[in-house]
Formats: structure tokens, C-alpha cells, sequence
């Protein structure tokens, strides 16, 4: 009688932790893929300032996109000179949002 006890409750510790590491496991994983985004987020922006910076992209807020495109360049690095335009427009579109919205609350407290 003693030993089925034993066995019982040794079974159930076991598969508790079996239970406890499958929590974790699962856990890790999302933390994992949830860094990995973030850290391809910052190098994504990374990159974009990169290529502005450079001089590989020329932006001129809510005009034009100029993108260099000589033999040296690759489709592939035409296409991340063209995703630095869109970010830094991205961006210019916020910044006039905000304005707009500082103005007409600027405007209501008159």
C-alpha cells in the first residue's frame, strides 16, 4: 500500500513538472519570437536612417523621393532605398497629424 502511494505521488510530481516545462517552453517561445520582432524592428529603422543618411535616398517631406540608381545598386537595394522614402514619408504624414491636432485644440481653447 505504502509503495502505491509512493508511485502515485511520484507520478504526479513528474507530470507536473512535465505540465510546468511545457509552460515554460511555450513562455519562451513567445518571448523569443516577440524579441526577434523587435530587434528586426530597430534594425529596420536602423537601415532606413542608414540609407537616408547616406545619401542613397533623398527625401524632401511631401514632394519627392529621389533614389540613387546606378549599376551598382540591386533591385533588392532599390526596393530598401524605396522603403527608407516611404518610412521617413510615414513619418512626415505623422508629424503634420499632430500639428493638425495641436491647431485645433490651439484653436478650441480661443
Amino acid at each position: 500500500m505504502q509503495k502505491n502511494v509512493y508511485f502515485y505521488a511520484g507520478t504526479a510530481f513528474v507530470m507536473a513538472l512535465l505540465v510546468w516545462g511545457f509552460r515554460v517552453s511555450e513562455d519562451m517561445k513567445e518571448r523569443t519570437t516577440y524579441l526577434e520582432s523587435t530587434l528586426e524592428s530597430i534594425d529596420n529603422k536602423i537601415q532606413t536612417q542608414n540609407n537616408l543618411i547616406a545619401g542613397k535616398a533623398f527625401y524632401m517631406p511631401g514632394t519627392a523621393c529621389t533614389i540613387r540608381a546606378s549599376a551598382e545598386q540591386t533591385p533588392e537595394d532599390i526596393l530598401t532605398y524605396a522603403r527608407a522614402c516611404a518610412t521617413a514619408h510615414q513619418e512626415w504624414i505623422t508629424e503634420q497629424e499632430i500639428a493638425r491636432e495641436i491647431a485645433e485644440l490651439e484653436s478650441e481653447s480661443r
